[in-house]
Formats: structure tokens, sequence, C-alpha cells
């Protein structure tokens, strides 16, 4: 996820259909957030990047 400089936030998900389904219905529900717009755009999976992390947050 990132922030971007008009305000809007971009994220991109890998993972089984139903799982990143159940993440971006669950990011439009949000209390402490408004989601006005989601674009979702189908791409493949490219399992050489070096720039994606995932990160512990508990």
């Amino acid at each position: 996820m990132k922030n971007l400089d008009d305000g809007s936030v971009e994220a991109e998900l890998q993972g089984e259909e139903l799982k990143v389904d159940f993440l971006i219905k669950s990011m439009k529900s949000l209390k402490r957030a408004s989601v006005k717009k989601c674009d979702v755009i189908i791409i493949s999976i490219n399992r050489s990047r070096e720039d994606f992390t995932i990160a512990d947050t508990r």
C-alpha cells in the first residue's frame, strides 16, 4: 500500500481470489476511512519482484 500525492491510496494485492475479494470488501466498509472509488486491475503475478515486502503488524 502506498499513499499518493493526490490523497488516494494504491495497493497491489496477490493471493487467492476469494481472499483478495474479501480484503477489498473489508477496505470498502472501514469506518475510519472513506472509500469513494475502487478500481481493480487484474495483473499477472511477478514472482521475481524484489520491491514487494510483507510487513508484520502484530
